[in-house]
């Protein structure tokens, strides 16, 4: 049996988005000592203090620097709120930076206020998943493609 966390990075009332950033990083930090086998990151939007966690890659990305063994996960990449191919290169330089760790995660996304906050019409993300998601996976498996 494998263990893993889950984050989607809630801040306690007066604390700061830096100290739970630094809170969280230390307890992955931990979890990675104790053998856990990976932290999962979940991408939120305009949440305020119920969810931090807007750039999860980000996160990653400092995690990658802190930790050896534990996976780094994302769950999930809104797919229509990103460009695809910026989200495959992102994604893929998570993956150099943390030595083959990253665990790629994409869903369509179902809140409205995300799609609302970046001006994406909700009734568009099924389509923009499909097609977000065929080209991440051309550009992690073909040399060239259109």
């Amino acid at each position: 049996m494998k263990f893993g966390l889950f984050y989607e990075i809630p801040c306690a009332a007066g604390q700061s988005a830096s100290q739970r950033y630094e809170e969280t990083l230390a307890q992955i930090e931990l979890a990675d000592d104790l053998g856990f086998a990976t932290a999962w990151l979940a991408e939120l939007h305009f949440h305020g203090p119920l969810a931090i966690m807007s750039a999860p890659l980000l996160v990653a990305a400092a995690l990658a620097r802190r930790t050896r063994r534990i996976r780094l996960g994302i769950a999930v990449n809104v797919l229509p709120l990103h460009h695809p191919l910026r989200c495959a290169e992102e994604a893929a330089t998570l993956d150099v930076l943390s030595g083959g760790r990253m665990e790629f995660g994409a869903g369509r996304g179902a809140l409205a206020m995300h799609f609302e906050g970046f001006n994406v019409p909700l009734s568009e993300g099924r389509g923009r998943f499909l097609e977000g998601l065929e080209v991440i996976k051309k550009a992690w498996t073909e040399e060239s493609f259109s």
